[in-house]
């Protein structure tokens, strides 16, 4: 079973696509273009940890299929150190 297998379960049992779906992801601030580059955000809201050190971003995305949201968490999995909420 891969590593998703059970994540796309839960999708397709709590989802009807297409449907909003909300991204949410822990970075250090400097890595804020990276994700940029790797996910289209048209609108996105941000929040600095206490220290400045890692920045909060949460964004909402139109998705089609479930297999979308998947990709979106393979292709940020590649930012060093990116944690997904």
């Amino acid at each position: 079973m891969s590593e998703f297998a059970k994540f796309k379960e839960a999708l397709e049992g709590e989802y009807v696509w297409p449907s909003p779906y909300t991204f949410k992801f822990l970075i250090k601030e400097h890595q804020l273009d990276e994700l940029k580059s790797v996910v289209t955000m048209e609108q996105f809201s941000t929040r600095s940890s206490k220290n400045g050190k890692y920045l909060s971003i949460t964004f909402t995305k139109m998705i089609i299929e479930t297999e979308h949201v998947i990709e979106i968490y393979r292709s940020v999995q590649k930012i060093e150190g990116i944690i997904c909420l």
